[in-house]
C-alpha cells in the first residue's frame, strides 16, 4: 500500500503524516480526516482515541440533551397561548367567553413538540448535508443522519415501547385514547418509509431527484393536515349533527312538534281532520321516545362542572421528558403533574330515574300482537297505535329534568280520544258501511293540574302553578309552563311535583298522572386555591400574605375557613418572646363574583433563624371544594433573592440572569406539595459534569421573552453546533474502530439521540393515566423523522447539486435492507399493540408473565434488525 506525505504547519513548526492511499490517490479510510482533528491525532494509539471519541460523544449528548430542554420549554410557551373566543352556550341561550389554546394539541405535537424532541435526529441530518456540499461531496451511502434516524425509529418503536409497556404495575393496564390519531399517525410512519423505498429502489434507483427531495419534505403538513382533521373526525360529526337537526326540524313543523332541552314539549295543531288527529299523535309519540332518551343522558350531565365537560388532556411529553433531563443533570426536579389545574373531587350526580314513556313498552307491544296477524297491513297507522291510553289523559313522561337558569319548564299532557274497555285488547272491526268501528271521547275534556311542593319550595324554587287543561275536538296535546326561580346561590338540586286531577266527560286519567321535576341548579361556586404554595415573609412590615384564588365558578356567596399550622416555626396569640409568628383562624367569605382574597398573618419581626409554618384551606361551603394547592408553606427569613427563588426564577425564565445563576445552583426534588427534597450526592455529581452545558445554554434569551421565539431559534442554532461535532466524532469513530457509518448510526448515535425520551416516555407510562403521552406520539415523531429529517436535508443537496449541474447519488446497497427490515418489524409491533388493547384490554402493562412476555418480543425485534442491518453493512449475506 502506497502512503503520501500530509504535512500540517503551525506556528512554532509542522507535522508530517504519511498517510495510506489507494490506487487512484484517494486517502483510504484508515486514514481519518476531520475538521476537528487535533494536531498529530492521527498518531495517536487507537484504544486512547477511541476511548476519547466515546466519552466525548457521550458528554456532548449530555450537552444536547440539555439544550433540547431549553428547546423544548421555549416551544411550550409558544404553544401555551390562548386565545379568547366567544360562544354560543346552548343551554345558557347566551354568549359566552372562553378561552382556548392558539395551536391545536395534535398539530403543536407533530409539529414544534417532535421537532423538540427529534431535533437532535433531524439537526444531525442537515448539518451533514451541509458538512458535504463544503467539502464537494455529492455521492453518499445515506450518510450518519439517516442511518441515525432510521435506529432512532427503531429504537423508539421497539425499545421503548417495551420499557413502557413493563413500566405499568401489574395487573393495571393503560390505553392509548386518541386511537384514531395513534392509529393515522403508525400508518404514516409506515408510508414513510415504504415511500424511502420507493425514492431511491424503485422510481429512480441510486438517485434523489429534486421532485422527490420536494414531496418527501411535503409530506409533513399534509401529515399535520391528515391528524388535524382526524382529530376532528374530520367533521363528519358536525355535519351528520346538522343534517339530524335539520330533519327534526323539518319534522316538528310538519307535526307542529317543538322539542325542548330537558323536556318534551308538544304544541297542538288546530284544524286537522280525524286522520291527520292521529297519524300526528302517533308521531309525537315515536319523537317524544327518542327525545326522551335522549333529554335522560342529558339531564345526567347538566350538573357536571367545566373541568369535567372538558376534554381530557394528557399530559404533555414535554414535561415528562423536561423531567427526565433536568433528573439527568442533577437540577430541581418537579413532579410532572405538579402543576396540573386543579382535579378536585366533583361531587357525584344522583342517577334519574329512566325517562322512558310508559305508553312506549305498549306501544311495541301491541306492534308485536299485530305483526302476528296478516290483517296488519289492512290498519291504518293510527289503529297501530292503540293501547292502554286510549281515552287517557297522562304527562308525556313521568319525570323531567330543567336547569334552574332556563327561566321556565313546558310539560307536555297528552290526550287519546280512543276508548275501550280497561285491561282488553281491541282488534278493529268494520261497520256495515266498510269504515272502522271506533269508540271516541267526544266534546270537549278539561283536566286540572297544579304543583306540589317537594325538596324544591314554593316562590323559592318554583312559582306555584295550577290551573285547568281544556282540549277541544281537534286538540290531543296541551302544554302547562311553570315559571323556574334562578338566583346566584348554590344549592344541592331539588324536587317537586306536577300532579293532573279531575278529568271530565267520562275521559280518564293516564300513566304517569303525576311528573315529577328536577331542578338543576347550575350556579359554580368554584374551588379555592392558594396562588403559590412557597410564600415569603416580609420581615420589615412582619406580616407574610397569601393569595386564595376562587376558579372554575364564581356564583353566589361562598364561604372557605383557614388556619395556621406550626412547622419549623412556633405560633402564639401575641409576639411574645418564643413566639414566630400569630397564628390565624379565620373565615373567607366571597362576593358574587369575587374571585380572590388575601390572608394576611403577622409575624415577629425579632426572628433570626429561617423558619416556616403552614397556611391551610378547610372547610369551604357547600358546592365549592378544595383545589389542589390548598396549602402553601409561609418561610420566614428566606427572601425572594434566596436560593429558593433563584431556582423558582429559572424554572419561569424570569431573567437572563438569573438564569445564569439557576444553572450554577445544584437542586433537589420537589414532592407533589411543593416542598424541597435537598440533594443528594448523586444530583451534586451530576451537576458538576452538566454545569458547563447548563451555563453554555442559559447564555440563549429567557423562555418567556417575546413569546418564546428567540429562546426557540437561539437554542435551536445551538444544538445545531453540538451535533455538528457529534456527526465528526461519529465518524472518527468508525474510522478508528473500522465500523461502517450505518453500524455507527443505527447503535451509538440512535441511543444517545433516543436516551431522553426513553426516560420521559417510561416517566409518562407511570404517571400518566393513558399510554398516549409514552407511546402515541412515537409513531408521529418517527413520521417527522422521515418527512422532515431527511426532507430537508435532501432538498438542500439536490437544490445545491442542481446548481452545479450534478445529482445526488446514493448507494442504497445497505439502505434498502435496512429499511425494509424496520418497516417490516414497525408493521409487526403496531399490530402487536393492537392486539394487546383487544385482548388485554389495553396497550400497556397487563398481568406480569403477559408484559414480560411482550417486551420481550419487541426487545428481540430490535436485537435481530441490529445484529441483521449489521451483517449486511458488512456483506455477510
Amino acid at each position: 500500500m502506497s502512503t503520501v506525505e500530509v504535512i500540517t504547519y503551525f506556528s512554532n513548526g509542522y507535522v508530517v503524516e504519511y498517510a495510506p492511499v489507494d490506487e487512484t490517490g484517494n486517502f483510504t479510510e484508515k486514514y481519518c480526516q476531520s475538521w476537528i482533528l487535533l494536531p498529530a491525532e492521527n498518531l495517536w494509539p487507537d484504544v486512547v482515541r477511541i476511548i476519547l471519541y466515546i466519552l466525548a460523544i457521550i458528554y456532548i449528548f449530555i450537552g444536547v440533551a440539555i439544550g433540547s430542554d431549553v428547546f423544548m420549554t421555549s416551544i411550550e410557551v409558544i404553544t401555551s397561548k390562548k386565545r379568547t373566543i366567544v360562544d354560543w352556550d346552548e343551554e345558557k341561550h347566551e354568549n359566552v367567553k372562553k378561552q382556548v389554546l392558539v395551536w391545536n394539541e395534535t398539530v403543536a405535537n407533530l409539529t414544534l413538540l417532535a421537532l423538540g424532541s427529534s431535533a437532535p435526529e433531524i439537526l444531525l441530518a442537515t448539518v451533514e448535508a451541509i458538512n458535504d456540499l463544503a467539502s464537494g461531496v455529492s455521492n453518499s451511502d445515506g450518510g450518519l443522519g439517516f442511518y441515525t434516524i432510521v435506529g432512532s425509529a427503531a429504537f423508539n418503536l421497539l425499545v421503548i415501547t417495551a420499557v413502557c409497556i413493563v413500566s405499568v404495575s401489574s395487573p393495571g393496564f393503560k390505553t392509548i385514547r386518541d386511537l384514531g390519531v395513534f392509529a393515522l399517525t403508525s400508518i404514516w410512519s409506515l408510508l414513510a418509509y415504504v415511500w424511502l423505498l420507493a425514492v431511491l429502489l424503485w422510481i429512480s434507483p441510486g438517485i434523489v431527484e429534486p421532485w422527490e427531495a420536494w414531496i418527501t419534505l411535503l409530506f409533513f403538513p399534509i401529515l399535520v393536515l391528515s391528524a388535524y382533521a382526524q382529530d376532528n373526525s374530520w367533521w363528519v360529526h358536525r355535519w351528520r349533527q346538522r343534517k339530524v337537526q335539520h330533519r327534526q326540524e323539518q319534522a316538528e313543523i310538519a307535526n307542529g312538534i317543538t322539542s325542548r332541552r330537558c323536556s318534551v314539549g308538544l304544541r297542538s295543531t288546530p284544524h286537522r281532520s280525524p286522520e291527520k288527529h292521529r297519524k300526528t299523535w302517533s308521531k309525537a309519540i315515536e319523537l317524544a321516545v327518542r327525545q326522551t332518551d335522549s333529554h335522560h343522558a342529558a339531564a345526567q350531565t347538566l350538573s357536571t362542572t367545566d373541568d369535567q365537560e372538558r376534554k381530557y388532556r394528557p399530559f404533555a411529553r414535554a414535561r415528562f421528558r423536561h423531567a427526565a433531563i433536568r433528573a439527568m443533570a442533577g437540577s430541581r426536579r418537579i413532579p410532572a403533574n405538579y402543576t396540573n389545574v386543579e382535579d378536585s373531587p366533583k361531587p357525584s350526580t344522583p342517577k334519574t330515574e329512566p325517562r322512558l314513556l310508559s305508553v312506549v313498552s305498549k306501544i311495541a307491544a301491541m306492534r308485536r300482537l299485530y305483526a302476528s296477524n296478516n290483517a296488519i297491513h289492512a290498519f291504518p297507522l293510527s289503529l297501530k297505535v292503540l293501547d292502554e291510553s286510549s281515552g287517557n289523559i297522562a304527562f308525556a313522561s313521568s319525570t323531567y329534568a330543567v336547569l334552574e337558569s332556563a327561566g321556565s319548564l313546558s310539560v307536555s299532557v297528552l290526550f287519546h280520544r280512543r276508548k275501550r274497555p280497561r285491561g282488553q285488547i281491541v282488534i278493529p272491526t268494520t261497520n256495515a258501511e266498510g269504515k272502522f268501528d271506533t269508540q271516541l271521547v267526544t266534546g270537549v275534556v278539561s283536566v286540572d293540574y297544579e304543583t306540589r311542593e317537594g325538596t324544591a319550595k314554593i316562590n323559592k324554587d318554583f312559582k306555584y302553578t295550577s290551573g285547568t287543561l281544556i282540549f277541544t275536538e281537534e286538540d290531543f296535546v296541551q302544554t302547562i309552563n311553570i315559571p323556574i326561580i334562578n338566583d346566584d346561590q348554590y344549592f344541592p338540586d331539588t324536587d317537586f311535583y306536577i300532579i293532573l286531577k279531575n278529568p271530565s266527560n267520562d275521559a280518564s286519567l293516564g300513566d304517569p298522572s303525576v311528573a315529577r321535576v328536577t331542578i338543576i341548579d347550575d350556579d359554580k361556586p368554584g374551588d379555592f386555591i392558594l396562588e403559590m404554595t412557597q410564600l415569603y415573609a416580609d420581615m420589615d412590615a412582619g406580616e407574610v400574605q397569601a393569595t386564595v384564588l376562587r376558579q372554575n365558578g364564581c356564583d353566589g356567596k361562598v364561604k372557605i375557613h383557614y388556619a395556621t399550622v406550626d412547622g419549623t416555626a412556633v405560633g402564639g396569640v401575641d409576639t411574645a418572646p418564643g413566639v414566630d409568628y400569630i397564628q390565624a383562624n379565620g373565615v373567607l367569605e366571597f362576593e358574587h363574583h369575587e374571585t380572590s382574597k388575601i390572608i394576611t398573618v403577622q409575624i415577629n419581626k425579632d426572628v433570626k433563624e429561617t423558619k416556616n409554618f403552614v397556611i391551610v384551606l378547610r372547610n369551604p361551603s357547600q358546592g365549592s371544594h378544595l383545589g389542589e394547592h390548598s396549602a402553601a408553606v409561609a418561610n420566614l427569613n428566606l427572601q425572594p433573592g434566596g436560593i429558593n427563588s433563584i431556582v423558582i426564577m429559572k424554572e419561569n425564565g424570569a431573567s437572563w440572569v438569573g438564569q445564569i445563576k439557576s444553572a450554577m445552583i445544584v437542586g433537589g426534588e420537589v414532592d407533589e406539595y411543593g416542598n424541597e427534597i435537598p440533594p443528594s450526592g448523586t444530583d451534586f455529581f451530576l451537576h458538576a459534569i452538566s454545569m458547563p452545558w447548563k451555563i453554555f445554554f442559559a447564555l440563549a434569551p429567557t423562555r418567556n421573552a417575546f413569546g418564546g421565539y428567540p429562546a426557540f431559534l437561539v437554542s435551536m442554532f445551538m444544538i445545531g453546533g453540538l451535533t455538528a461535532v457529534i456527526e465528526q466524532l461519529g465518524h472518527l469513530l468508525g474510522c478508528v474502530t473500522g465500523l461502517k457509518t450505518q453500524v455507527t448510526g443505527i447503535t451509538i448515535i440512535a441511543l444517545g439521540t433516543s436516551l431522553p425520551d426513553t426516560l420521559a416516555s417510561r416517566a409518562a407510562a407511570l404517571q400518566d393515566d393513558y399510554a398516549d403521552a409514552s407511546i402515541g406520539n412515537i409513531t408521529g415523531s418517527n413520521s417527522v423523522n422521515v418527512f422532515l429529517g431527511l426532507g430537508l436535508p435532501w432538498v438542500i443537496r439536490t437544490m445545491a447539486l442542481l446548481a452545479g449541474g450534478k445529482q445526488y447519488r446514493v448507494d442504497v446497497t445497505s439502505i434498502e435492507f435496512s429499511v425494509m427490515i424496520f418497516d417490516s418489524f414497525g408493521a409487526v409491533c403496531v399490530t402487536f399493540l393492537f392486539f394487546r388493547r383487544f385482548y388485554f384490554g389495553g396497550e400497556l402493562g397487563g398481568p406480569m408473565r403477559s408484559k414480560l412476555l411482550s417486551a420481550g418480543f419487541l426487545i428481540l425485534l430490535w436485537f435481530i434488525f441490529i445484529i441483521v442491518s449489521s451483517l449486511k453493512a458488512y456483506n455477510y449475506f
